[in-house]
């Protein structure tokens, strides 16, 4: 958790998605970022995680930004990846929802959460986005 927010906060983030249950929302979007030699090889970790818990878990393809050409090279790995891997262990890719985005959502009979990812360099990755993005500094863009 640390290596990719830079914060000690796992805790808090893990009661924030309890309190959000125990306030009535029958399924919670967790984002995180899929990087190469950080959290890639967990997939099981994850899997375990939100088997039993009604949790849409989307992995966003590391995007190379800015002065982060670095760390996009060390880190980054195709989303693709982990489809195949899902795809091999029997996950089922779902119809795309109006309300899912950008984001390949995967499900599983044995599972009470979905897979999502987010690959914005796969093909075609913008002609389903519906989203606006607020910079830093409160501008508005398109995405």
């Amino acid at each position: 958790f640390h290596a990719i927010t830079g914060q000690d906060k796992f805790n808090q983030v893990m009661a924030g998605i309890d309190a959000a249950f125990e306030a009535g929302f029958e399924k919670v979007k967790v984002n995180t970022v899929l990087m190469r030699d950080v959290n890639h090889h967990q997939l099981d970790t994850f899997l375990n995680w939100i088997q039993h818990r009604p949790i849409q878990l989307r992995f966003i393809e590391l995007m190379e930004t800015g002065e982060g050409s670095e760390l996009f090279r060390k880190h980054h790995i195709s989303g693709q990846v982990l489809r195949d891997e899902l795809l091999r262990r029997g996950w089922i890719h779902q119809l795309r929802q109006r309300s899912d985005g950008p984001a390949q959502v995967f499900c599983h009979p044995d599972y009470a959460g979905e897979i999502g990812l987010i690959m914005p360099y796969e093909k075609d990755f913008c002609a389903t986005c519906n989203r606006l993005r607020v910079s830093s500094i409160g501008k508005l863009h398109l995405c």
